[in-house]
């Protein structure tokens, strides 16, 4: 683990308003950090906690953790196991799999406006999830998905009929998402009891999990088509027949 030149210009012993200047982390949060296990208590002479440069580079180590968008409590048990002598690196490459969301396009609301999406469409679509809350007042969403809703508005959809059909897709794929995490808990099972025992197995259970995903991907993309093409066939053929009969009908009355 490299060593901060703050860490290394640090004095033997830290007051916790020294700690907290020197890290900038509040001295709050510091103590939080040290109730729930991240960090070892301080020395104490008499009254006063004195913290050493080792508890200032646990804090880089901590906020470097964070930096990465994982949980307090996977970082603690990531520290834990670093403190053993555990090589961390595949526990983090899974842990970034798992709980690291990628950055998406940039989207100003006045670019969503200029689609005619009111603000209720605009905050329909955020909780679908097609977009997201980005820096400052932007917002994100998938790579292309600016140009998907701009071809659907100039298509004549509606944008509340664009939100609505948005929300309910992402209600069914949610379902599907966690029939396939369901799937993948029960293959899973033999690493979670080796997890449990504290064998290093994060290099499998990430080729494993990395595995599955990309065979849902490849069998949804397979599927998806078809279904689809059935689905649009059982609500279009319907429809056909009774035009058919309609003009029929209209053929034989005419000709009374």
């Amino acid at each position: 683990m490299a060593v901060s030149e703050q860490a290394l210009q640090a004095p033997a012993r830290l007051r916790i308003d020294e700690l907290a200047q020197r890290s900038g982390i509040a001295s709050g949060t510091i103590r939080f950090y040290q109730r729930e296990g991240l960090i070892h208590p301080p020395q104490r002479d008499g009254r006063v906690a004195y913290y050493e440069p080792e508890h200032l580079r646990r804090l880089e180590r901590i906020r470097a953790l964070q930096g990465q968008h994982l949980p307090l409590a996977l970082i603690r048990d990531l520290l834990e196991r670093e403190d053993r002598g555990e090589d961390i690196s595949g526990w983090l490459a899974l842990d970034r799999a798992v709980f690291t969301s990628e950055g998406g396009e940039t989207i100003g609301r006045g670019e969503l406006a200029t689609l005619g999406l009111r603000e209720a469409d605009v905050e329909a679509l955020i909780s679908a999830g097609v977009l997201w809350p980005g820096r400052g007042a932007k917002l994100e969403g998938q790579p292309g998905v600016l140009v998907l809703l701009a071809r659907l508005v100039d298509a004549g959809v509606p944008p509340a009929t664009i939100a609505a059909g948005a929300r309910e897709l992402t209600e069914r794929l949610r379902a599907v998402a966690e029939t396939i995490a369901n799937l993948g808990w029960e293959v899973f099972a033999a690493e979670r009891e080796r997890i449990e025992s504290d064998e290093p197995v994060a290099g499998e259970v990430l080729a494993r999990f990395q595995h599955l995903r990309g065979l849902t991907e490849r069998v949804v993309a397979r599927m998806f088509p078809r279904l689809l093409d059935e689905a649009i066939r059982q609500r279009t053929e319907p429809y056909a027949v009774e035009v058919v009969k309609g003009k029929r009908r209209g053929r034989r009355q005419a000709s009374r």
